[in-house]
């Protein structure tokens, strides 16, 4: 008798600030998802009806004859629950929609039968779906800025670009002295050499019983109130990741400062994972900080 597959699972859950039926409305009508999740998708609302998704903006980039997702389980505005073969190997998604103080918990599980055959496979599944969430929240807020790579580009990027009512010299000193930093970073304990290369945010956490050291650690290119990029480490502290990097570029637009971002060296499209929002929480902060420096 042929063994059994083992199974692999991935669970994530994240507060949304949008009651249960708005949430459910986004996850179950497939002009909503054509907004956030996927390039392309169709979706018959009940037992046994098509949830299929596909283009560039899913995994293996899969043409529309190439996926047949299907409805296993719906309970309006509490569970959806699908089917869904990922690149290859068959798997089963549980959304779960549970009230919650600022809203709405979504909880998404995903059970696959066998092994994706790749390096850091249950990171694969788990930054899909908070790159997902992520978008999903943006879109519910009503924000436009959403990040959705194309898993057909060997060189996904993060970018972002923000207006600053503050003059380049001020914006520049906020990205590079330690006492601004700790003000948008939320950490107390940033330090910056730059004769030395260093950058350090000084952020300290555990990630799954590891003790964490987040954030970039080098300096790699300085233009004095014109350019600073900087190394970024894997946010799980797994060593093994590497090439990430932020940089941000300074622009004059009149006496305020355009201000061009990017993250980019993820060697696969999922990486990206939650970085697109998170990036423009700490950019608004950056923002934030600036213009209160002008006193």
């Amino acid at each position: 008798m042929r063994p059994a597959r083992p199974w692999t699972q991935t669970t994530a859950s994240w507060p949304i600030t949008a009651t249960p039926a708005e949430v459910y409305a986004a996850l179950i009508c497939g002009d909503r998802l054509r907004q956030w999740f996927s390039e392309y998708a169709h979706v018959d609302a009940k037992v046994g009806g098509d949830f299929r998704f596909w283009g560039r903006f899913t995994p293996g980039s899969p043409g529309r004859a190439d996926v047949a997702q299907q409805i296993s389980v719906l309970a309006p505005n509490e569970r959806i629950e699908f089917t869904w073969r990922l690149l290859g190997v068959d798997s089963t998604v549980l959304l779960l929609i549970a009230s919650h103080e600022a809203g709405t918990i979504l909880t998404v599980e995903q059970r696959l039968n066998d092994t994706l055959g790749m390096d850091r496979e249950r990171e694969f599944v788990d930054d899909f779906w908070r790159l997902s969430f992520a978008n999903l929240m943006m879109h519910l807020g009503g924000l436009s800025a959403l990040t959705r790579p194309d898993f057909s580009d060997p060189d996904p990027v993060v970018a972002h670009t923000i207006l600053i009512e503050a003059p380049r010299a001020v914006v520049f000193a906020v990205l590079t002295q330690p006492d601004f930093i700790n003000q948008w970073s939320g950490s107390t304990r940033a330090a910056v050499e730059v004769n030395a290369g260093t950058y350090r945010l000084g952020w300290q956490y555990e990630h799954e019983g590891r003790q964490v050291t987040g954030g970039p650690t080098s300096i790699l290119a300085i233009k004095h109130n014109e350019y600073l990029e900087l190394d970024w480490p894997d946010w799980r502290g797994d060593a093994s990741v590497t090439g990430q990097r932020i940089g941000f570029t300074l622009t004059d637009a009149g006496s305020a400062t355009n201000v061009a971002f990017t993250h980019r060296g993820f060697s696969r499209a999922t990486d990206i994972s939650d970085y697109g929002y998170g990036w423009i929480h700490f950019l608004s902060e950056i923002r934030r900080v600036s213009t209160e420096a002008l006193g």
